[in-house]
């Protein structure tokens, strides 16, 4: 809603009209490259040669200008990091022979299935940089083997980090492949791979860590050709991205307000109560009625009551607020009712963590119970 309309101030920024949920693993995310595709390929007053897709975890490592310097001497390649060559583990890791379907946001396996036979089925890493060529080959051809393919990955785990490679590889243009995805990713595969996801899929799956300031050696290697990098999570750790901002671009002003804060919403009432769970919505009414206690007495004012406010409806809105990469606690913002001035009043409450109680020495038996 608010990229809308931070939107319309840029001109060489679009934002697609309608919202998909997407799920880790399933299908529907696959189904959001592809309509992203054919909303690009409609905008004809629109020029553009590459498709990137980019997350809310990705950071340029370098600037915009060298990132457009690389593509434009190498503007007929397709970047798409593939497993290896052991097709196939890749299959039988990556779970292609067995069916899955999508359903009220979990990928349910439902049996096995036989590989297409006489092509390449190839995959690895589901970001990429696709030629305007590729795309336009992607959506508008009818070639059977690409319509085919299409319904294939419908029915498959993980289907971006497969259909673009098995489709190229198979096409007239499969020599424009090159094996990089442009970005570095922070793989620890001890830390990542606890068959994460299961609640989500029936299948085991990995993710990639956080980079932190010490990670950030990597970030400068200049032995490939990388202008992208995975995951960077400001509520993880915020320095890092600090240090690459100062790297790329160089340095705030001394004296910069907020350089260690972060604010993260995650809720909003313009949005609907539905994004909220109950259990999420009355944490955060207790929040604010908690807050208000913290008020001075309505005793003190005459009027009679615990409090001088009146708690009306639910949150306005609710922000997790950071400070020098600790979590500070929740911003609360609701309206109440004064019952000095009878005037309906817009608050916002801050609700601090309460630090765990550790008992360094509890001495005796005696005194040990009485401390407990």
């Amino acid at each position: 809603r608010e990229t809308l309309q931070l939107a319309q101030h840029y001109p060489n920024i679009r934002v697609t009209p309608w919202r998909m949920v997407t799920i880790w693993g399933g299908a529907s995310l696959l189904k959001m490259y592809l309509r992203c595709m054919k909303d690009l390929l409609e905008m004809t007053e629109w020029q553009w040669d590459y498709f990137i897709n980019l997350s809310a975890t990705d950071y340029p490592t370098r600037t915009n200008a060298e990132l457009v310097a690389f593509l434009s001497k190498y503007r007929e390649k397709n970047y798409l990091k593939s497993h290896g060559r052991d097709n196939a583990r890749f299959i039988k890791k990556q779970g292609l022979d067995r069916l899955f379907h999508e359903c009220d946001d979990h990928m349910w396996r439902l049996g096995d299935r036989q590989i297409p036979e006489g092509i390449v089925v190839d995959g690895g890493s589901d970001w990429f940089a696709l030629t305007h060529k590729l795309v336009e080959y992607v959506m508008n051809t009818q070639d059977e083997l690409v319509i085919k393919l299409k319904h294939f990955y419908w029915y498959t785990l993980l289907p971006a980090e497969s259909f673009f490679h098995t489709v190229l590889e198979n096409s007239h243009m499969c020599e424009t492949l090159v094996d990089n995805n442009l970005r570095v990713t922070n793989w620890n595969r001890k830390l990542g791979c606890k068959c994460q996801y299961k609640h989500i899929v029936d299948w085991c799956g990995c993710s990639p860590n956080d980079f932190k300031p010490q990670d950030f050696i990597r970030l400068q290697q200049i032995t490939r050709p990388t202008f992208f990098a995975r995951k960077f999570e400001p509520t993880v750790n915020q320095e890092v991205i600090d240090i690459l901002d100062s790297h790329l671009y160089g340095s705030l002003p001394l004296g910069t307000n907020a350089l260690k804060a972060y604010w993260e919403n995650v809720f909003d009432s313009v949005d609907g109560l539905s994004g909220l769970t109950d259990i999420a919505l009355t944490l955060f009414t207790s929040f604010f009625r908690l807050g208000l206690k913290k008020i001075q007495s309505s005793r003190q004012s005459g009027v009679e009551g615990h409090c001088r406010y009146k708690p009306v409806g639910y949150p306005l809105s609710v922000h997790l607020y950071f400070y020098d990469d600790r979590f500070q606690g929740y911003l609360v913002m609701q309206q109440a009712d004064s019952l000095t001035s009878g005037q309906t009043e817009t608050l916002e409450t801050w609700v601090v963590p309460r630090s765990p109680m550790h008992l360094s020495d509890p001495g005796t038996e005696p005194d040990r119970l009485q401390a407990v």
